[in-house]
């Protein structure tokens, strides 16, 4: 991790630029942090941060999410995740886009774009009803909810599966 930060805490905790690189990072373990009261109270600000990591897990609606050679750039204003040029591996496929987080209600809005991935994990995220779902996918998302409620999903998702079924 290299950073600048300002020595001027008055207003809390101003980051100019933050490069992350990590062999391995789980999101699920990151977010416990996010509403500690110290944090809360001393507002951090990440002006312009990159972040590179061979592999990240996450939790979304309780299945499991993984992807690998994660390149992303971000940046942190009241209590605003922006997450932008992100691309990955994802699923024997690849992945791009962006995603704008909301630290404090876990509201978001995302916009990404996969190609030849492999369908049933995707499913196992999103669809409400368990379908058997086989084959590669490609397939472009803008979506917004809430990361606690899988209902709260609105959007568009184009979606075409080769060499499989629904």
């Amino acid at each position: 991790m290299n950073s600048t930060v300002s020595t001027d805490l008055s207003k809390g905790i101003l980051v100019k630029n933050l490069n992350l690189k990590s062999k391995f990072l789980n999101t699920d373990t990151v977010l416990m942090y996010k509403d500690v009261p110290a944090l809360k109270n001393l507002p951090i600000e990440v002006v312009q941060g990159k972040f590179y990591s061979e592999r990240v897990s996450s939790t979304l609606y309780n299945s499991p999410l993984y992807m690998a050679a994660v390149n992303a750039d971000f940046t942190l204003k009241n209590n605003i995740l922006k997450i932008v040029n992100l691309s990955s591996e994802l699923y024997n496929g690849k992945m791009e886009g962006s995603v704008s987080y909301n630290l404090k209600d876990d509201n978001f809005s995302s916009n990404i774009a996969s190609r030849g991935v492999s369908a049933a994990p995707i499913f196992d995220i999103v669809a409400i009803k368990k379908d058997s779902i086989s084959g590669m996918m490609d397939f472009d998302a803008n979506i917004s909810g809430n990361l606690l409620s899988r209902q709260s999903l609105n959007g568009n998702v184009k979606v075409i599966v080769h060499n499989g079924h629904m």
